[in-house]
């Protein structure tokens, strides 16, 4: 069931599947993985890693892997159509905040299955594009000081 719904969510965003030769030929494929949160009471959640090409115009000898939480339909029989969760970005990132946004999706999982993704290269997803060098300006900032545009640059 996992496997079909990420197959239907690669179709919907655009990722069509890549089928090369090679040691990458099972590309995109699901890696299951523990969740990166404590797990909520009542919940059924799987966590894992979508592995695609690095360069869906190339050949798929570099992967990366995309943070994906699948959570399950409090639904004995969920609607065959999960609601997909994409974070508006830049750079966002959803399933590390998985926990305390369930409360928003509590319509929906009565009915569906409900998948988030981290985007390339935030949050859970690898390899990381942060930048640590940045982080205590926006620490900085996040408490209510200014950060100027010279110091980020």
């Amino acid at each position: 069931m996992l496997k079909t719904l990420l197959i239907i969510t690669l179709i919907t965003i655009g990722l069509s599947p890549v089928r090369s030769v090679g040691a990458q030929a099972n590309v995109p494929r699901f890696e299951p993985a523990p969740c990166p949160f404590v797990m909520p009471r009542d919940e059924h959640i799987e966590c894992g890693y979508l592995i695609v090409p690095e360069d869906r115009s190339q050949p798929p000898n570099r992967t990366i892997k995309i943070g994906v939480a699948l959570v399950k339909s409090h639904s004995p029989k969920p609607q065959p159509d999960p609601l997909i969760v994409l974070n508006g970005g830049p750079g966002g990132r959803m399933i590390e905040f998985l926990p305390d946004t369930l409360p928003k999706f509590e319509m929906l999982l009565a009915t569906r299955d409900v998948v988030l993704y981290d985007q390339r290269g935030a949050g859970w997803s690898q390899p990381t594009l942060n930048c640590p060098e940045i982080e205590p300006l926006d620490r900085q900032a996040a408490a209510g000081l200014e950060v100027s545009i010279e110091q980020r640059v």
